[in-house]
């Protein structure tokens, strides 16, 4: 498979991860309505940056995550990561939950979670052993990607794809 199928296989694989876990939540990637939506000034992350310097890269994977029942479409949460083969790493660069401070939204506390299951399939799919946050812009972030295993400091955040795979293991245990 290239690049893009295993993004797409990933992508049906979360979503089965999803609807098994009754969330009423879609992932996709992101379309043209998305990407005018996450320009605008809705967003707190500079998305236009985003999109400038990894919108083309082959080797991106990005998702969005809308709500099943909404008409608008509009997305709840979304990310775009790089599968740096130079680095043999699966590198999360954006990841932003628009619902964040909605506590009944099925979203909430859960687009890291997404993002970080989708890091680990896709590393499964490649053989790849390390997964990045590129740039956590908070020690509240890093605190919560801490609690994932990840390790390091506002420019580098990295864990391997054994940590995620326990941290997940050990939640299904409890």
């Amino acid at each position: 498979m290239n690049l893009e199928q295993i993004g797409s296989s990933v992508l049906a694989n979360l979503q089965l991860v999803i609807e098994s876990a009754g969330l009423p939540l879609a992932v996709g990637p992101i379309n043209e309505q998305d990407y005018q939506w996450l320009s605008s000034q809705f967003a707190e992350l500079n998305w236009d940056f985003a999109f400038s310097q990894f919108g083309n890269l082959p080797n991106k994977f990005e998702l969005t995550v809308k709500v099943v029942s909404q008409e608008n479409g509009l997305p709840a949460g979304a990310a775009v990561c790089i599968y740096n083969t130079d680095g043999d790493s699966f590198d999360i660069q954006f990841i932003e939950s628009f619902v964040r401070h909605l506590p009944e939204h099925p979203l909430h506390g859960n687009m890291i979670k997404l993002t970080l299951m989708s890091a680990y399939l896709f590393c499964s799919m490649v053989d790849c052993s390390t997964i990045n946050v590129i740039e956590p812009d908070s020690q509240e972030l890093m605190n919560l990607y801490g609690s994932f295993g990840f390790k390091g400091d506002g420019t580098l955040m990295t864990a391997s794809i054994e940590t995620i795979e326990s941290v997940f293991t050990s939640t299904l245990d409890t």
